[in-house]
């Protein structure tokens, strides 16, 4: 045992060193870690360094602890509203790109083989195709982030990889059960059974997923205010999930004999992506930072387990076949992959743009989607879980088929890490992927005429209170200006070749001053979980158009709609309906009343947005006001009870933090004593408890 933790601390190390180094030389850090790997094996030959080897890369260690944490921290970030709007892109990638490439790379690689002599039966290279044509962007997306490539091609290729992950796990636990069978089965039965528990296990696999999503959900909105809690319910709902739908589907596959089963992996993403959509709003508003950097720094963790893990199955396959021997089958199926994923993406993307279900997908992006898909995780899971003892008719070699299907598998996840990974970023640059859109290059300058204005006023505050002289403050004043000059002079540039900027910043602008105002309204309490996911929900939307260069259609109507599910799950009665009402009407005139001063604010300062859309937005947003006000008054006269309570409820959360801050700023000030600072802490505690009582 403590050669394990011996092995996991210098495993952290290594990984933590190796990360500091891919920074520095610009390389996906995993790609690193795949050779550190094998040193590190390596260097357990050594008496004291022997502990190194007491860790295996199991497949019960990767699918049961690892997959589980990696898949919920990647779905829990994807946003659905984006998932949707890209759904057929995605399932046309995740689905159908599988099992065309899986179908290609089968058929190229067993004829492959046999003008080299290798004569590998059917069913070997068909689980070959399953599992190398699993994706993983963990690589990929790093280095997307840190050039800036597209949001939408970056959730492409992240969505495209969960769910593939899924449906290539489906497809190979239908393939291993058709064959390790034991009993004759006809040709159309096999199709059938198949095709049966691969739909099964995908669509069971969301629904229990949801369901387990929303359950935890529910338990994580009973202790809100404690992030430990909060974030190991989380995670402990990724594994229930996963650990359920195995044990769900071994049951009904293995006890009651059916041919239906359920994804785990599928599971998890659904559940993740309930949790991260509709669960996160659960979360205290002040754990939410708190538990997206647990979960990313967990993320790390396990890839970097991972990948250094994938050097010692290297070196354990090597024992068992000679790699020199599986050279020319691996480049061969290095070739098939790549020309199969080439396929399996340029003519059914081509196919896809026509059919304009979608906003197109550009021929750049369709490179980067043929040549960026890595191999990593899953295929790794998949190649482990194969039978060792599992030999087809036809077999005529001394290793084991997945011993075989191992070592060509390890050369070609090498190849994606060390050929494809490292010329990412060139492709990106290539093909101006890295290129900010108007949109984004507007929002760029305007941050930084709002930095060189802020700093241009704090340097006449500091003249002012005689911090520094004129003489000094004129130096640094030249250099903002300058600065604030140049970023004028290039969005007039950019006005200019695209008119419909100004407006498209302008709303972003609204749209981040809402979304502001509505965050510190949720995080004071001043609204409820559910009419701050409406009112933000519509913010939200606004943004995804604005981010395709639409202008967005902003209501002015002030009647949430609330839905049979948003009433049953939280028990609303006639008098809660009434509430939410208010709150709602309360939250848009206030963040109404914050968006016009924004507006006079832009007016006045900012002389690129055209004083004609400043006054039609306006316009928009005094509508909205005055539609709130009437609004509130409707509710006033209907249940002046009520709304006078409510009122009277705000004044009083309003006084009780104008108290907390006012301590928080005595105690900093070291104005009263501990222990009395203490008793006065306990008493607006008690104060705070009854309230919420």
């Amino acid at each position: 045992m403590i050669e394990s933790i011996l092995a996991l601390i210098l495993m952290f190390l290594v990984a933590s060193g190796t990360g500091v180094l891919a920074e520095r030389i610009r390389v996906p850090y995993t790609v690193l870690l795949v050779p550190v790997g094998v040193l590190l094996l390596l260097a357990s030959q050594i008496p004291a360094l022997q502990f190194i080897g007491s860790i295996k890369l199991t497949p019960e260690l990767l699918f049961y602890a690892f997959l589980p944490v990696l898949i919920f921290e990647s779905a829990y970030n994807i946003n659905w509203k984006q998932l949707i709007r890209n759904k057929w892109s995605i399932t046309l990638l995740s689905v159908v790109s599988l099992i065309v490439s899986t179908a290609l790379i089968a058929v190229a690689f067993k004829f492959g083989l046999e003008l080299i002599g290798w004569h590998i039966p059917w069913q070997v290279v068909i689980l070959f195709g399953a599992l190398i044509s699993a994706t993983d962007p963990v690589a990929v997306l790093a280095l997307f982030k840190e050039y800036g490539a597209p949001k939408r091609l970056s959730l492409i290729f992240e969505g495209e990889s969960l769910f593939n992950d899924g449906t290539a796990l489906a497809l190979y636990l239908v393939l291993i059960a058709a064959f390790t069978t034991t009993h004759e089965v006809s040709l159309p039965a096999m199709i059938g059974n198949g095709s049966l528990l691969f739909v099964s296990m995908v669509v069971l696999g969301g629904a229990l997923g949801a369901l387990f999503g929303f359950i935890f959900a529910k338990l994580i909105e009973k202790i809100r205010d404690d992030s430990s809690l909060e974030l190991t319910l989380a995670l402990v709902m990724a594994h229930a999930t996963f650990i359920s739908a195995e044990l769900i589907s071994h049951w009904m596959m293995h006890t009651m004999h059916w041919s239906i089963g359920i994804s785990p992996v599928i599971a998890t993403t659904f559940g993740a992506i309930t949790m991260g959509n509709w669960g996160r709003y659960k979360l205290s508003s002040q754990v939410h930072e708190f538990v997206e950097h647990t979960l990313g720094y967990l993320g790390f963790l396990i890839n970097s387990i991972i990948f250094i893990l994938i050097g010692f199955v290297f070196v354990d396959i090597m024992h068992e076949v000679d790699m020199a021997t599986l050279l020319v089958p691996g480049l061969i199926a290095i070739a098939v992959v790549v020309v199969a994923r080439a396929l399996s993406v340029y003519p059914l993307i081509q196919l896809f743009n026509k059919t304009k279900l979608e906003e197109h997908i550009p021929l750049q992006w369709q490179h980067l989607l043929s040549w960026g898909s890595l191999r990593g995780a899953i295929a790794i899971a998949i190649m482990l879980s194969i039978p060792k003892d599992w030999v087809p008719a036809g077999w005529e070699y001394s290793f084991t088929p997945q011993a075989f299907i191992a070592g060509v598998t390890i050369i070609c996840i090498y190849f994606t890490l060390f050929i494809k990974a490292t010329t990412i970023g060139t492709i990106l640059e290539r093909f101006q992927l890295t290129k900010m859109t108007a949109i984004e290059y507007a929002g760029y300058l305007l941050a930084r005429m709002r930095i060189a204005d802020k700093a241009l006023s704090e340097s006449d505050r500091f003249v002012r209170r005689g911090y520094i002289d004129d003489t000094i403050a004129s130096h640094a004043r030249k250099g903002y200006e300058r600065w604030k000059t140049r970023a004028i002079a290039h969005m007039q540039t950019v006005c200019a070749e695209y008119p419909k900027t100004p407006t498209l910043a302008l709303h972003l602008h609204v749209a981040g001053t809402e979304s502001k105002i509505l965050h510190r309204l949720y995080h004071y309490r001043e609204v409820n979980e559910l009419v701050y996911r409406r009112l933000i929900g519509e913010v939200e939307e606004r943004i995804l158009d604005l981010e395709e260069s639409i202008v967005p259609e902003i209501t002015t109507s002030c009647e949430p709609v609330f839905t049979w599910f948003d009433k049953v799950e939280s028990r609303m009665s006639r008098l809660d309906e009434l509430r939410n009402h208010y709150l709602f009407a309360r939250a848009r005139i206030i963040a109404s009343d914050k968006v016009i001063m924004a507006l006079e604010n832009a007016l006045q300062e900012n002389t690129l947005f055209a004083e004609a859309d400043v006054q039609a937005l306006r316009a928009v947003y005094e509508a909205r006001l005055a539609e709130a006000r009437a609004h509130m008054h409707s509710l006033a006269e209907s249940a002046p009870a009520l709304v006078d309570g409510l009122r009277l409820e705000h004044l009083e959360d309003g006084l009780l933090k104008a108290k907390e801050r006012e301590l928080e700023e005595i105690i900093a000030e070291g104005a009263v004593a501990p222990k009395a600072a203490l008793k006065l802490q306990e008493r607006i505690a008690i104060h705070r408890a009854h309230r919420e009582g």
